[in-house]
């Protein structure tokens, strides 16, 4: 009988040590745990006063005008690839005539830039999403230097007044003075016109794209906070 009741006595002294250390380890990675969520806590609050320093607002869009008829996710990534289709045609055709310039450049560039943004969606990733919202409006700055001087030269270059009256006799042989100049206002009216469209498309193109990064930031965001509570709950 002795014998027995000590046996039971180291088992539950056995078992008692093994909860007691169980005990200890569950201790210790709930701290880990909470560290660690409290570094990466830190690190995001962090990075949300470095972005915020830089974020642009942009207005919410639930639909874009070129694609009235589809949703805002289809209109974005449909308009992307006919952007990367009219950046490829306007790049072969500078390369066909060989004018290699910064403004070729700029268009490989945002091109590249498109391709990380459909990995940015598929992956859910704010970064590469962001990128392409850096690389479009460093575009938009030079393309409005592009219309700026376009539109400047057709007016005051003699050299590029010279070429427009040189393009203009192709199609009107015979002109008088004065029916040239009324066709050379036509002409730099016409230039203003189509240098103008496309940058009031980008333009647009940027704040629809920039709308649609903001409502996935937001799906992340509410993500990340759900798995938190679910960790919480767990725990």
């Amino acid at each position: 009988m002795k014998i027995y009741s000590f046996i039971l006595l180291i088992q539950l002294f056995i078992q008692s040590k093994k909860y007691f250390i169980y005990s200890i380890y569950i201790n210790i990675y709930t701290i880990i745990r909470k560290r660690k969520r409290n570094k990466m806590d830190l690190r995001e609050e962090r990075n949300e006063n470095k972005n915020a320093k830089f974020k642009i607002s942009f207005p919410k869009i639930n639909t874009c005008f070129c694609c009235c008829c589809f949703s805002i996710d289809f209109s974005v990534k449909l308009s992307t690839v006919i952007l990367i289709l009219w950046f490829i045609i306007v790049i072969m055709y500078n390369l066909y005539n060989e004018l290699f310039n910064f403004g070729i450049l700029m268009y490989m560039i945002v091109i590249y830039s498109a391709f990380i943004f459909f990995t940015g969606i598929s992956r859910q990733k704010s970064f590469l999403l962001n990128q392409y919202l850096v690389v479009f409006f460093i575009f938009l700055i030079y393309y409005l230097y592009y219309c700026i001087s376009t539109i400047v030269a057709s007016f005051s270059v003699t050299g590029y007044r010279d070429e427009l009256v040189e393009n203009i006799k192709v199609f009107v042989k015979d002109a008088s003075p004065e029916k040239m100049n009324t066709y050379l206002k036509i002409v730099r009216i016409l230039i203003i016109i189509f240098t103008l469209i496309p940058y009031s498309v980008y333009i647009y193109y940027y704040i629809v794209v920039g709308s649609y990064i903001d409502s996935i930031k937001e799906d992340i965001e509410d993500k990340s906070i759900m798995m938190r509570e679910i960790e919480e709950n767990i725990e």
